[in-house]
């Protein structure tokens, strides 16, 4: 590759090369941290997605990483980014309008229920999804399950929480032996005892009723509305490994959401 390319390349990658040390303007890690909020605002570097490292910024603009920290200090500091140790600099805004994106690295971290919460289980054992089932769960008519249903219950309160179904694969099954299987997530304790790792949760929140089989359970009515949450719990190469239904009665379940910017908005 001729000398002439390889430098069409480099000016091809945003932010372009700078030599070291100061230039006209001001300190040069302010140039770069200029630079890399135009590029974010063009999005070059995408709300939501990670920044390149010190180390690939660094050979990029051939400064020091000392300088790239700087430079992305000043950026946290505008509320542009967001850095996490061991996760890199999280885009959080571009910068023109309130666009926020939240990270999260266990999944727990949402939708978690008060500290005291119980499963109590009501019956356990073989299933077979029907094609209702298998739409609800994603999954194919015939799908063979192990299926739990429980309600959560909090520790001095008048009524259940909510109703859950949980499906797991049968061959998880021997996860409902465990001490703390009705006290903690069950696909926690099926990634500790099994060689399974969960890569991805999608989670589906719609209005709709309570089922008549649970409402004398729940102290409610039947066919009183309800929140509906459905949890798809899938492996790296999108392999079902759990599913759950919750139903939970009106005004017993309230989740609340709070972002907070590091600084006020600088550009717009």
């Amino acid at each position: 590759m001729s000398t002439t390319t390889k430098r069409a390349q480099r000016a091809a990658v945003a932010p372009a090369p700078r030599p070291r040390g100061r230039r006209p303007g001001g300190a040069l890690y302010k140039q770069i941290a200029e630079q890399i909020a135009r590029d974010i605002e063009g999005g070059v570097f995408p709300v939501g997605g990670l920044l390149p490292t010190e180390a690939e910024f660094g050979a990029r603009l051939d400064v020091g990483r000392h300088t790239v920290r700087e430079a992305l200090r000043v950026l946290s500091q505008n509320g542009l980014i967001v850095r996490r140790a061991g996760t890199g600099s999280t885009v959080v805004s571009n910068g023109r309008r309130s666009v926020f994106a939240h990270s999260v690295t266990d999944f727990d971290q949402w939708f978690n229920y008060p500290a005291g919460v119980q499963r109590r289980r009501i019956e356990q054992g073989q299933a077979v999804a029907d094609e209702a089932l298998a739409e609800s769960l994603g999954c194919a008519p015939g799908t063979p399950w192990y299926r739990v249903s429980a309600l959560r219950t909090l520790d001095g309160a008048a009524a259940p929480l909510c109703w859950v179904d949980i499906y797991i694969q049968p061959r998880f099954a021997r996860v409902m032996k465990s001490r703390d299987v009705d006290t903690k997530p069950i696909h926690e304790q099926i990634e500790g005892m099994f060689d399974v790792s969960i890569a991805r949760v999608e989670v589906q929140i719609s209005a709709g009723r309570v089922p008549r089989h649970m409402a004398k359970a729940l102290a409610v009515d039947a066919d009183s509305p309800a929140l509906l949450l459905r949890r798809r719990y899938l492996a790296a190469g999108g392999e079902l490994l759990q599913a759950s239904r919750t139903v939970h009665p009106e005004n017993r379940y309230v989740y609340e959401m709070t972002f907070e910017r590091a600084a006020a908005n600088r550009y717009r």
